[in-house]
């Protein structure tokens, strides 16, 4: 889902109304950019979420558009899955020992003499792994470390439109504390999600048109 800060822009509040700012699935400009996160998306498969949050800055660059780009690509990766990578150590356990050590540097100081690369190597021994895994598996537990493992369905340009379309309109709705809809059909469905989500309603008959 949308994060506020990614739907509030694109609302314009007209009188006791509230109007979404939705994009055109037909416009060539958002159907470029659709596609261009798409390919970059795909790209990014089995690299970092760091790694494809920095593409995503410079993909951005200077646009004044960037709330629709980082929105678009919102709705890539909550799509997506991203998965921890497999160490034969418990990240914590590596940090827990490398910070009993405090502050190091790459040469000795007067407080500290032991080296960076000598507590690592020193950790690395008691833990029984090689030291060059070390730095990688710091932090591995941390969800900016995981790979990007599956991009989720397959997208269309005008698809990711859609769907963000659609995410923009789940976002006021998750807001709004009353919701009045007209149905003119389907109406064994609207009752069966009602009552399965519990909601309270209200149900009126539409007047009829005069004439």
């Amino acid at each position: 889902m949308l994060t506020a800060d990614l739907v509030k822009p694109r609302l314009r509040l007209r009188g006791s109304e509230i109007f979404i700012d939705m994009l055109n699935t037909g416009d060539n400009h958002w159907l470029q950019t659709a596609a261009d996160l798409i390919a970059l998306f795909q790209q990014h498969k089995g690299q970092s979420q760091a790694d494809w949050e920095r593409t995503l800055e410079i993909y951005e660059g200077e646009r004044l558009d960037y709330v629709v780009v980082r929105g678009l690509a919102k709705v890539l990766t909550d799509a997506a899955t991203f998965t921890s990578v497999a160490t034969s150590v418990h990240p914590a356990q590596i940090r827990e020992r490398l910070f009993s050590y405090g502050p190091v540097f790459t040469t000795p100081q007067l407080f500290q003499p032991k080296t960076r690369y000598e507590v690592i190597q020193h950790v690395a021994e008691e833990i029984g792994i090689p030291s060059q895994q070390v730095g990688a598996m710091l932090f591995a537990d941390r969800p900016a470390t995981y790979a990007l493992n599956d991009t989720g369905p397959e997208r269309t340009p005008e698809g990711l439109l859609a769907r963000y379309n659609l995410e923009l309109a789940r976002g006021v709705l998750y807001w709004a504390t009353q919701v009045q809809i007209e149905v003119h059909s389907g109406y064994k469905d609207l009752w069966k999600y009602l009552k399965l989500f519990k909601l309270m309603f209200w149900v009126l008959p539409i007047e009829p048109a005069d004439g």
